[in-house]
């Protein structure tokens, strides 16, 4: 799919959304690197409250740049990214931090953990039995 339709996608399923800065961000690293063929990255055994499958962030169709709520890690470094940090993803390292995801509480649809099924907080760290959300495929 185009960026646009995998932006709309995934913020409809997150119930939220990047600030006017942040997809000011996404579209130049979008057209800086040349990326095209967007897919939405689903958390494989961890659905919402609702019971939909949880989307972690959007990726390429070559898997260079991930765009999470919060950030943009890339394999290629790119003009905006942050050359006093790298990213905790060794593959990607190359990395921004995002204004931040816009949403309300009343909307969200946070995930459940799959081991206890709670909601995680968004830390996605599990509060009772510590599972973070990142180590899980």
């Amino acid at each position: 799919m185009e960026i646009e339709e995998a932006l709309t996608q995934f913020q409809a399923d997150k119930k939220g959304g990047y600030s006017a800065k942040d997809l000011d961000a996404i579209s130049e690293v979008v057209s800086e690197l040349s990326l095209s063929g967007f897919e939405i990255k689903l958390k494989g055994n961890v659905v919402t409250k609702s019971g939909k499958p949880y989307p972690i962030y959007i990726r390429d169709a070559d898997d260079i740049v991930h765009f999470h709520p919060w950030m943009i890690v890339s394999k290629k470094r790119f003009k905006r990214c942050d050359p006093t940090q790298n990213s905790k993803y060794k593959t990607w390292p190359y990395f921004l931090m995002l204004d931040g995801w816009i949403t309300s509480s009343a909307q969200s649809d946070r995930p459940q953990c799959p081991n206890c099924f709670i909601e995680i907080p968004p830390t996605d760290i599990c509060g009772r039995c510590e599972l973070d959300l990142s180590d899980v495929d």
